[in-house]
């Protein structure tokens, strides 16, 4: 899970998170939500980042759709 892996964040996986942080939120359309994992991985104390991650973890559960795949169906003739 994501947020476990920010959680527990090694300075060496910083680049790799930011990465799924992209693909999970940025690139869709989620801007809100990659600003606040990104917030939560910069945290400096334990302290600090368990409690940003407390508060974002029930907005992770929540489904994504990307703005630009969600389509019209054609009606069928």
């Amino acid at each position: 899970m994501l947020l476990e892996w920010i959680a527990n964040a090694k300075p060496g996986e910083v680049l790799e998170i930011i990465s799924e942080i992209k693909r999970h939120y940025y690139n869709t359309g989620d801007k809100d939500g990659g600003d606040a994992m990104k917030r939560a991985l910069k945290a400096t104390c334990l302290a600090d980042r368990e409690a940003i991650l407390r508060r974002y973890e029930p907005y992770t559960r929540h489904a994504r759709i990307p703005y630009m795949s969600v389509q019209k169906a054609e009606p069928r003739q």
